[in-house]
Formats: C-alpha cells, sequence, structure tokens
C-alpha cells in the first residue's frame, strides 16, 4: 500500500488552514430606507391593516357611509384589485376616494300660506339665492303647507306675488315690514331673509294675504 507523499501532505494541510481563516456568512440586512423598501412596506400595510394613503384617507371618511355603499367585502375586494394592477412604488387606492365623495349638507326650510284666511294649495313659494336666482321652489299642498330643501347658505324665501287678476288681487300681509325685500315683480312684496345650515329645519316662515279695501 502506498503511502501519501509529502507533497500531498503538505496541500491538505494548506487547504485546512484556508478554511480557518475564511469568515463564516453573515445574513444580508436590506436597506429600509431605500424607496423601493418603503413602496413596499406601504403597499403591504395597505394590504394588511388599510395603512398608508388608504388609512389615511379612511380616516376622514364615514364608515358608514363606506360600508352602506360597497359593502365591506366588496369594497376590499375592490381594493386589492385595482392594486394587483398597477406598480407597487406607485401605489393608489383609488377606490375608497370615490367611496368617500361627500354631498353638500342640505336643511330644510317650511311653512304655510294662507289666503283670505284659508290655506293656499297649489301657491308657489321659491328659494332664491343672494344674487336673485332661484335655488329651489314649491308649491304648497292642500293644507297651505310647503317645505323647500338647500344647501347651507343665505337665502331669501318668497311667495308668489297675490297681487293679481288670480287671486283677488291680495296684499301681503306676512311677513310684515320692515322685512327682506323679494326682488322682481314675480314675487310678493315681502320674503324671509334666513341662513340656512346643514342639517338644519326652519319652520314657521308663515305667509298670509288678504284683501286690502
Amino acid at each position: 500500500m502506498r503511502t501519501p507523499g509529502l507533497a500531498a501532505i503538505t496541500m491538505v494541510l494548506a487547504i485546512a488552514a484556508c478554511s480557518n481563516d475564511v469568515a463564516a456568512p453573515t445574513a444580508m440586512i436590506p436597506d429600509l430606507s431605500s424607496p423601493e423598501a418603503v413602496a413596499h412596506k406601504s403597499f403591504s400595510d395597505a394590504k394588511r391593516h388599510g395603512g398608508g394613503r388608504f388609512g389615511d384617507k379612511r380616516d376622514k371618511c364615514d364608515d358608514n357611509d363606506h360600508d352602506r355603499r360597497w359593502g365591506k367585502r366588496g369594497h376590499h375586494r375592490r381594493f386589492h384589485q385595482w392594486g394587483r394592477r398597477h406598480d407597487r412604488r406607485h401605489w393608489h387606492f383609488r377606490g375608497h376616494e370615490d367611496n368617500c365623495e361627500t354631498t353638500p349638507a342640505t336643511g330644510t326650510i317650511s311653512g304655510a300660506v294662507l289666503n283670505e284666511g284659508q290655506p293656499a294649495a297649489g301657491y308657489a313659494v321659491f328659494l332664491l339665492k343672494a344674487d336673485g336666482s332661484v335655488a329651489a321652489n314649491t308649491l304648497t299642498d292642500a293644507a297651505g303647507a310647503y317645505s323647500l330643501v338647500g344647501a347651507a347658505g343665505d337665502y331669501l324665501v318668497c311667495e308668489e306675488n297675490p297681487f293679481t287678476e288670480a287671486h283677488g288681487y291680495l296684499g301681503e300681509t306676512r311677513p310684515a315690514a320692515p322685512a327682506a325685500a323679494c326682488p322682481g315683480s314675480a314675487y310678493a312684496p315681502r320674503g324671509y331673509s334666513l341662513t340656512l345650515a346643514g342639517g338644519a329645519t326652519l319652520s314657521g316662515n308663515n305667509f298670509s294675504n288678504m284683501r286690502l279695501d
């Protein structure tokens, strides 16, 4: 049996010595400050928790309105489907912004119209903006009552002109002077100047017209 030569033994010892000098491999530490890492974290947070832009937007939205419009399951399904079709570094959650569109807050103005002490059915009442344009109008019901809905703001409420042949040339006795002047001949001389807040109901804005002999 042949024994290893000196050269072979020397080579083995050299390889063993070199292996002791090689440092153990270390785990790679990712750079969490890179744009790609930040974008990926935002994307992951948005998928798991509704974070990022989605979370900020949701904080400003009415959750009841959100659930009523879309439902939780349908909403999140749209969220994930839309996200998968876009680059993660440019994540935007457009679906929730669509859900949270809000309409201007509205309020209600109501009252009644009497002609000669009797309910004036089918009588026109107008909600005028500050520039004189008509924001809304309605006709009184069988009891002479009316109700107008408008966005929050300043308005003038005017009844149609009672001083016409159809109405027997009645004169307006309520609201009494001094009251806000209604513009033009289509309206009675005076009306109610009101500031309407969202969700408010301003009632008792009644009109009364009588024959002035």
